[in-house]
Formats: structure tokens, sequence, C-alpha cells
């Protein structure tokens, strides 16, 4: 079952690390996340992230330094 961004959220703030279908949340609802990821210490992987721009994935890494996968 697929979560939402608020779902996946929450749990990134529990300290969860995950791993999101890149082509199923927008660069905003990815960009969201990992501001969350940063707080709380986590990680992320972004798998299907072929379907995005250069210029998103950069502005989805900025926030989340080392702590950020892409599957391309």
């Amino acid at each position: 079952m697929s979560k939402t961004t608020e779902q996946i959220k929450q749990i990134v703030a529990l300290g969860g690390n995950v791993n999101i279908d890149g082509s199923s949340k927008t660069t905003e609802q990815l960009k969201q996340i990992a501001l969350v990821a940063l707080k709380s210490g986590t990680t992320l992987t972004i798998r299907n992230a072929g379907g995005k721009t250069t210029e998103q994935l950069k502005q989805i890494a900025v926030l989340l330094p080392n702590k950020i996968t892409f599957e391309i």
C-alpha cells in the first residue's frame, strides 16, 4: 500500500530510513521529506529518479547532503 507524503514524513521523523519511488512524488514532496530526514538524521533513497530533471535532483540533494541516494 502506498503511503502519503505526510505518512512518510511521520515515519522519517521517528528515525525511519525510507526508500521512495520518485515517480510517485512531486519534487516539492520529495524536498519536504528530505528536510524531515535532515532533522532526524535518517537516509533517503529515491528509486526511479530518472524521470526528474538534473536540476530537480540537485534541489533535493542539497537538502540532505551525503544521506541521499538516487537510483537513476
